[in-house]
């Protein structure tokens, strides 16, 4: 199992090539329930049980940038989306300000479900590379 730092560095790696947070899909739970704001995991491991053949997609979104004092830093959440059987990726957990969608990064969890919890469990944010301030 990596360490901390080095699971962050191949998250940040994959940050350079990441693509837009999946699209938000508007969806009711068999209750008639829907998703709740910012509780993506539980979300996504309800659907997941409801529909056949759909998964769960862990991985890490943008958050904001910081300013340390000395250099900006990039902050990603654990965030999980769904998988349809179909293959296509989208989200179904609203975000508390859902203008940030479109500029919001998705860089999927590259390992098993087991490491993803050991590592959310550690610290549900991940900051990324120093980026000199211009």
């Amino acid at each position: 199992m990596p360490t901390r730092p080095d699971y962050e560095e191949s998250i940040c790696r994959r940050l350079r090539h990441a693509n837009p947070v999946p699209k938000l899909r508007k969806v009711f739970f068999k209750n008639g329930d829907g998703p709740k704001v910012s509780q993506c995991h539980p979300n996504v491991d309800r659907w997941v049980g409801e529909h056949l053949g759909a998964t769960a997609v862990r991985g890490w979104v943008t958050h904001q940038k910081v300013w340390d004092g000395h250099n900006f830093k990039q902050e990603l959440t654990a965030h999980s989306v769904v998988r349809a059987a179909d293959g296509q990726l989208f989200d179904i957990t609203p975000f508390s300000d859902e203008r940030v969608r479109d500029t919001t990064l998705f860089v999927p969890h590259p390992g098993d479900e087991e490491l993803f919890l050991v590592m959310r469990g550690s610290n549900i944010r991940c900051c990324c590379g120093q980026q000199e301030a211009k």
